[in-house]
């Protein structure tokens, strides 16, 4: 078993410019299916005046989803997050390579860290918890 691994890591996000555009997505408040704007004129109405409102409010509105966007700080957070779950995959990688067991729950996110890292995958069967 290999015990050091001589590899300059490139994938554990730095900043904000590393989130996907999932990761910076906000919460969705509320879906809201055009169709029923025309099927149901009277819902309708109120439909209408309930995206008027989320927009007045600050809130995003597109196709008909209302979402509240994330916070400077809350994205933020999803930086560091990020950055953790990236160590803590790192750290699984270096102990299974070095021989030690690692949790079968986390071996996809290992598997995933190593392909994402260009490194060598884990013979899992070699190494078990």
């Amino acid at each position: 078993m290999e015990t050091s691994i001589k590899h300059e890591y490139t994938t554990r996000p730095k900043s904000v410019a590393d989130l996907t555009e999932w990761d910076l997505r906000g919460r969705t408040i509320a879906t809201i299916d055009s169709q029923h704007l025309v099927k149901f004129p009277s819902l309708g109405l109120h439909l209408l005046a309930a995206l008027a409102e989320a927009e007045r409010l600050g809130l995003t509105v597109k196709d008909g989803e209302i979402v509240d966007p994330l916070t400077d700080e809350e994205i933020g957070a999803k930086v560091i997050a990020k950055q953790k779950s990236w160590d803590y995959d790192r750290a699984a990688y270096e102990k299974a390579r070095g021989g030690e067991p690692v949790e079968s729950w986390r071996r996809y996110q290992v598997d995933n860290f190593a392909a994402a890292e260009g490194l060598a995958p884990i013979d899992w069967p070699e190494v078990s918890a």
